[in-house]
């Protein structure tokens, strides 16, 4: 299986593991917005999904199944835990 290549969004913006510059670093040196920045990920990690769900196909729907009445149930457990439900 590959290893995931788009990490979640970080925290504070400035900052990233790598240390490379974050969001409001590549913004200022493109001399474009914030937003744009964002806008402009948000495409390309759209992009390689697709284009990875095009190469490995079904094998990952194979690999994540849906379980939907196991889910509820979790689900319901937590709420309940919590007070919530």
């Amino acid at each position: 299986m590959p290893k995931p290549r788009c990490k979640p969004w970080p925290p504070d913006p400035n900052q990233t593991a790598s240390g490379k510059p974050g969001a409001v670093q590549t913004a200022e040196l493109l001399g474009i917005r914030l937003e744009t920045v964002k806008t402009r990920l948000h495409r390309a990690r759209q992009l390689l999904r697709r284009d990875l769900e095009e190469q490995i196909g079904p094998v990952l729907a194979d690999a994540f199944p849906f379980a939907g009445s196991r889910c509820r149930r979790l689900t319901e457990a937590v709420l309940e835990r919590l007070g919530l439900s």
